[in-house]
């Protein structure tokens, strides 16, 4: 704009200070939680997903494309059928390659397949920048989370016209103690749920009209497929639902919907059949379909969303109209239908069913509950006797939400008590929130740092060790040639000399094959080493049954074998 032929410099002023005022508290939140989820982030070493993320990472860096094996250590999905135990390739290396190639885990010439390459490239490139080590791996990860916590507010403060729900679904979002281990992973699990926000937000700029609202959408969700090929289909299929049936009489629209979706499909049609998605994959069943439902349908009303805040959020979005815009009423309606779609989907589409597949719904359920726990507070301070400030209500509500175990209880009688994990519905209290402050504090024994720091003083270049579980820490920590694991990579091959040093962790013999570990082992004599930490399963494994999750932790203690020589 012109005036006097000068140009309005107090109006470009005034914009650019609006502009900043915009940004100033998501940078606020996106500094506070970067430092939350950056916190003692290296005190504890990578456990067994995370080092096969790093470790791959590595290889892609190095190789072009993340490579299971690299001439001399085996990287699997730690996966297997009951019935293929007495056909596991245990000798030449050849053998084991050829076989989990035939399960999709890799191609043939071990490029990985069995997950999209999004985490590797981000992993390698920072171990590659900041070295390799424990900080490195996960720190891209966890500040992927902060971006999130920042979207998050964004998305709130505008939909919603108001700061308070921002600041709400932030503090409900960032103290949720199983978000807020998966995030400090070097794993997909951060990513997955940031490229769901972003593809959320620019379906809805799309929908609006906005400017690349369209092409910024593709590009969106293209990309999520790169992080969690798994993730996206249902949120589509909501997304593509939502379009068709709120336009269903513009024509124009509805063409333009169904050209979206196809380019979508299209762009990410190459990689299904790269990635091998057509393939049938190795699967363990665990419960049968329903069985699983019910497990996520229990996690989520205890670690995600108390059931009982989605009729609550639909009561209220029936009610009140017009309290949070159409955009806010969107934008719940929309997280609802996800979250409903997302749980059937998962059920069916995992073998097993671990928290971390349901992890990248926090911010939406965030964003139902904190609906729900604003409109409840509103509601209760008009009917009090003399009406007060709603802000106290909503956020004590908050509070409750975030410390206690009162909303879930509604949800439990609903769910057979089969599938309940009483370690987390005997207390009021969340008990998980011990977990929250232990990774604060670098808090507790490291079972994968202890075993790591014995050998690696000990260990020449050429020398083996055996590990029946956690296998893949040792290969990055310390580069020698491992053999074993759940696939009992090379674990009888006499090609070269017996190994060293042997990790049998007594705790994992459930999900290791003992029989074949023992006739192994049998071969030679070995001196036992205490090591002074509990023999657990896992490492820093962030899911709601890990044992490792929970403080403090005891047990027999975890031995290092030492072969003594004839």
């Amino acid at each position: 704009m012109m005036t006097g032929g000068k140009p309005n410099t107090v109006s470009d002023h005034n914009t650019f200070v609006s502009r900043l005022r915009t940004l100033a508290l998501p940078i606020g939140v996106f500094t506070v939680c970067a430092l939350l989820l950056c916190w003692n982030l290296d005190s504890r070493y990578l456990w067994q997903d995370e080092a096969a993320t790093a470790l791959l990472g590595e290889r892609m860096l190095t190789s072009g494309r993340p490579l299971g094996y690299d001439g001399k250590n085996l990287v699997t999905m730690d996966l297997y059928r009951p019935e293929d135990v007495s056909r596991l390739p245990t000798g030449n290396p050849e053998d084991a390659i050829r076989y989990f190639a035939g399960l999709h885990e890799f191609k043939q010439d071990t490029t990985w397949t069995a997950h999209p390459w999004g985490p590797f490239a981000l992993a390698g490139l920072s171990l590659a920048v900041l070295g390799k080590n424990t900080l490195a791996a996960r720190l891209p990860f966890a500040l992927a989370g902060a971006l999130l916590a920042a979207l998050l507010f964004s998305m709130v403060r505008k939909y919603f016209r108001s700061l308070l729900p921002a600041f709400i679904a932030t503090a409900v979002l960032t103290g949720n103690t199983f978000w807020f281990l998966h995030m400090r992973q070097c794993r997909y699990y951060a990513l997955s749920g940031l490229f769901l926000l972003i593809t959320f937000y620019c379906y809805l700029r799309w929908q609006e009209g906005r400017r690349w609202g369209t092409s910024a959408f593709v590009i969106a969700a293209w990309a999520w497929f790169h992080q969690d090929f798994g993730s996206l289909w249902p949120v589509l299929a909501i997304f593509a639902l939502d379009s068709l049936v709120l336009n269903w009489k513009d024509r124009k629209h509805l063409v333009t919907t169904v050209l979206v979706f196809a380019a979508i499909g299209i762009s990410i049609a190459p990689f299904v059949f790269y990635y091998e998605m057509v393939y049938s994959r190795l699967g363990v069943t665990s419960a049968g379909w329903l069985g699983r439902l019910w497990t996520f349908l229990f996690q989520t009303n205890q670690f995600l969303i108390p059931l009982v805040m989605i009729p609550v959020a639909l009561f209220f979005l029936w009610k009140e109209r017009v309290e949070e815009g159409e955009g806010g009423r969107r934008l719940v309606i929309l997280s609802i239908g996800i979250i409903c779609a997302f749980i059937p989907w998962m059920s069916r589409m995992v073998s097993v069913p671990f928290f971390r597949y349901v992890v990248p719904l926090t911010p939406l359920c965030a964003v139902v509950s904190t609906y729900a726990i604003t409109a409840m507070g509103r509601s209760v301070s008009r009917a009090w006797p003399a009406p007060w400030p709603a802000i106290p209500v909503t956020t004590a509500m908050a509070v409750i939400l975030v410390v206690t175990n009162v909303f879930s209880l509604p949800g439990i009688p609903a769910i057979p008590r089969r599938y309940h994990m009483p370690l987390y519905t005997s207390a009021i209290i969340r008990p998980e929130l011990n977990a929250y402050r232990d990774n604060l504090r670098g808090y507790g024994p490291d079972p994968n740092r202890a075993i790591v720091d014995y050998l690696k003083g000990r260990l020449s270049p050429e020398d083996e060790v055996v590990c029946n579980y956690e296998d893949i820490p040792l290969m990055f920590y310390l580069r020698n040639p491992i053999r074993g694991g759940i696939g009992c990579f090379r674990l009888t091959d006499t090609t070269t000399t017996a190994p060293k040093y042997a990790v049998l962790r007594m705790s994992a013999l459930g999900i290791t094959h003992r029989a074949i570990y023992g006739r192994a082992l049998l071969q030679h004599t070995w001196m036992p080493h205490s090591l002074g930490v509990p023999d657990v399963t896992w490492g820093n494994n962030p899911d709601p049954i890990s044992q490792y999750t929970l403080m403090p932790i005891s047990g027999p203690p975890l031995y290092v074998y030492e072969r003594i020589a004839p």
